[in-house]
C-alpha cells in the first residue's frame, strides 16, 4: 500500500503526460508589430511565432494564425502560417481604415518532431494566444526609414549594409564581361589615377639600342586583362601575376583604392569570382568566392584571406 501511494505521488509531481505517454508543455505565442502608428494604406510588418525554436529537419511550427481586430468591429483571420526554425515568421498587412487595430497570434497545439533546445522529440506544445498588440492608423502617412543619399565626398569599404541606396555604386567585377561592360554598377563620371603598379619591365631601353623599348609581350601574352580577367569583390582587386602558360603562377590581392597588397598565393591563379546569394527560411545573405578552373577541376578560395576552401571535380 505504501509503495502504491509513493508511485502515485511521484507521477503527480512530474511533467504531465497524455494517455500515450507524451509530455505536454506550455507554449508562448508571440506577436510583434513593427510600428505603433502608421498611415492608411501603408504596409506594416507583424512578427508571428512561438517562443521556442524547432530543429531541422522540422522546418518550423505550422498552422499559426494572425487575428486582426479592425476599427469597424470586424475581425480578419490571416493564415495559416508556417514559421522558420527560429519559431517565427513575418506577415505584412495594409490597414484600410482609420482607428485602432489589435493583432493577436494563435499557436495551435502540435508535437515537437525533432529534439530542440533541450526539449525531447514527442513533446506536445499546447495551444496558446499572444497578448493583443495595438496599432493606431491615421490619415497622414508616416515616413518610412529614410534612404541615404549617394556619397559626395571620400568614402571607404566596407559599406554599412543599412546604406542600401549605395548598392548602385558598390558592384563587383567577377570576370570576363561582354565588351568589358558591367551593367550592375555605376562608374565615376571622370577618370582618376589612384595608384600605379608596374607589371613588367618596360619603357625605353636606351643606347646602344637606339629607339627600342623593352618587349612586354602584351600584344600576344597579355598583361592584365588577357591573363584572365581580374576580379573585383568588395573593393579588393585580384589578378594573376603571370600568363596561364608560365611554369609559375601567383595570385595577388590588392586594395582597389590604395593599391596596397593584402595577400598573395603562389601556385594559384584566379579564373573568375562568384557572389552566391543564399536565402533560406533561416538566414539570408551573400557569400563570396574566388575560383581557379583547370579543366574539370574547380578550386574555391576565400577572397579575404586567399585560403583554399574546397575542390569540385568532374564539373
Amino acid at each position: 500500500m505504501i509503495l502504491v501511494i509513493a508511485i502515485g505521488f511521484l507521477m503527480a509531481t512530474v511533467m504531465p503526460f497524455n494517455v500515450y505517454g507524451q509530455a505536454r508543455r506550455k507554449s508562448f505565442a508571440m506577436c510583434v508589430v513593427n510600428a505603433k502608428v502608421i498611415g492608411v494604406g501603408q504596409e506594416v510588418l507583424v512578427l508571428v511565432g512561438m517562443a521556442f525554436p524547432t530543429a531541422y529537419p522540422q522546418r518550423g511550427w505550422e498552422g499559426l494564425k494572425l487575428y486582426v481586430e479592425r476599427p469597424d468591429g470586424k475581425t480578419e483571420v490571416l493564415g495559416p502560417f508556417q514559421t522558420d526554425t527560429t519559431g517565427c515568421t513575418g506577415v505584412t498587412y495594409r490597414p484600410t481604415l482609420v482607428g485602432k487595430y489589435y493583432f493577436q497570434t494563435y499557436f495551435p497545439e502540435q508535437v515537437v518532431k525533432v529534439t530542440t533546445a533541450g526539449i525531447p522529440a514527442g513533446t506536445i506544445f499546447e495551444e496558446s494566444w499572444s497578448e493583443k498588440v495595438e496599432l493606431i492608423v491615421q490619415e497622414e502617412p508616416i515616413q518610412y526609414y529614410p534612404g541615404f543619399p549617394l556619397p559626395q565626398e571620400f568614402w571607404t569599404r566596407p559599406i554599412n549594409t543599412q546604406l542600401r541606396e549605395w548598392a548602385s555604386i558598390a558592384g563587383n567585377w567577377l570576370g570576363p564581361m561582354p565588351n568589358l561592360f558591367n551593367p550592375h554598377t555605376w562608374a565615376p563620371e571622370s577618370p582618376h589615377v589612384l595608384w600605379v603598379k608596374p607589371l613588367i619591365t618596360g619603357g625605353l631601353v636606351g643606347q646602344p639600342y637606339d629607339y627600342y623599348g623593352f618587349h612586354t609581350g602584351d600584344a600576344y601574352e597579355g598583361l592584365m586583362m588577357t591573363r584572365a580577367s581580374p576580379v573585383i569583390i568588395n573593393g579588393i582587386l585580384y589578378f594573376n601575376l603571370y600568363p596561364a602558360n608560365y611554369h609559375v603562377q601567383t595570385l595577388i590581392a590588392v586594395d582597389l583604392r590604395t593599391g596596397q597588397e593584402i595577400w598573395r598565393r603562389n601556385g594559384t591563379r584566379v579564373s573568375l569570382g562568384q557572389i552566391l546569394s543564399y536565402n533560406t527560411m533561416n538566414q539570408m545573405g551573400c557569400h563570396a568566392y574566388l575560383w581557379e578552373v583547370v579543366g574539370t577541376v574547380w578550386r574555391a578560395y576565400h577572397p579575404f584571406t586567399g585560403a583554399w576552401m574546397y575542390t569540385m571535380t568532374n564539373v
